[in-house]
């Protein structure tokens, strides 16, 4: 098993690399999508990976765990996840992507427009053609959808072509 050591080494130190630039990139919101879906699935082969680094290198993790210099990063990293991790959630904060959608929908259809890369007078017509009714493009998304009696997914989805 200690031929795959050189080999495993390198491979959890290059899926280290490219899930370090992968999460910058999707902190500093750059890389769309992609940055987030190979962030995701390089993620899971470097816990593999790291895995298999863990196996072939044991005995000299367990050597430097004996060493008392290791313990005050190690408890120090324990609190500040256990810190962080219970602070985030319990904030009661909503997902950003939640609250995004709720200023979306508090918005007059003016301004939501811009986002669909369509004129306010577009909008309106697609949402007249499937039925719904509206006053002008100074009216939330939510009025809409109260006034139409329908919930905000369906008045989302009949903005769209």
């Amino acid at each position: 098993m200690s031929s795959f050591r050189p080999l495993v080494t390198t491979l959890t130190t290059l899926l280290f690399v490219i899930i370090g630039i992968t999460g910058v990139l999707i902190f500093f919101h750059l890389g769309g999508t992609s940055a987030k879906v190979l962030h995701e699935w390089i993620g899971l082969v470097f816990v593999l990976a790291a895995l298999f680094h863990l196996m072939q290198n044991w005995r000299s993790l367990k050597s430097h765990l004996k060493k008392p210099a290791v313990y005050g990063p190690l408890v120090a990293v324990s609190i500040a996840s256990a810190v962080l991790g219970f602070t985030t959630a319990s904030s009661g904060e909503k997902p950003g992507h939640v609250m995004m959608l709720g200023t979306v929908f508090s918005s007059p259809l003016a301004e939501v427009a811009p986002l669909l890369d369509v004129s306010p007078r577009e909008l309106i017509r697609r949402l007249q053609n499937r039925g719904y009714s509206v006053n002008d493009a100074s009216q939330p998304v939510e009025a809409i959808a109260k006034a139409n009696s329908k919930d905000l997914k369906a008045i989302f989805a009949a903005m769209h072509p």
